[in-house]
């Protein structure tokens, strides 16, 4: 299976926001924002944000077509998708359900793979310095997808 970087992007996103939405920690779950789709205002209580960044995307094959004039070459991408957490340092067991949230983001995508061929692996999280009135930590996964361009 192979993906476009937009694919990949769109597909990891959706495997986060089901997952994520689909749970019942806590009622709400904790609003989503998403890289490129900044919106208004920081939200006062919990939130996160879920960002993807490429690191490399070195020619990994040549692959022979069924047109002996077409010669695909396929690419491995490697990057790291993460997700920041941010929960009220004002919140009742405010640092226990933050661990808990980031315990379940990492989760998401432990032996996790999208529809396209992206996986995931090396899921983990740490807690970070409180920023202002949030307490915070960073949830990052390591990914690859193969991508076959035409000559």
């Amino acid at each position: 299976m192979t993906a476009t970087p937009s694919q990949a992007r769109d597909e990891t996103y959706r495997l986060f926001t089901d997952a994520w939405k689909a749970s019942n920690l806590r009622n709400p779950m904790p609003e989503i924002r998403y890289q490129g789709k900044e919106k208004g205002e920081i939200p006062t209580g919990a939130y996160v944000r879920i960002s993807m960044q490429q690191v490399t995307s070195p020619q990994s094959a040549f692959v022979i077509g069924d047109d002996p004039g077409e010669t695909p070459i396929q690419y491995t991408t490697h990057g790291l998708v993460f997700v920041q957490l941010f929960v009220p340092a004002s919140e009742r067991d405010g640092f226990f359900n933050g661990e808990l949230l980031a315990t379940f983001g990492r989760d998401i995508f432990r032996a996790a793979r999208t529809p396209s061929g992206v996986w995931f692996r090396n899921s983990r999280f740490n807690e970070l310095d409180p920023e202002g009135s949030k307490l915070r930590w960073n949830v990052k996964a390591e990914y690859e997808y193969d991508e076959v361009k035409g000559n």
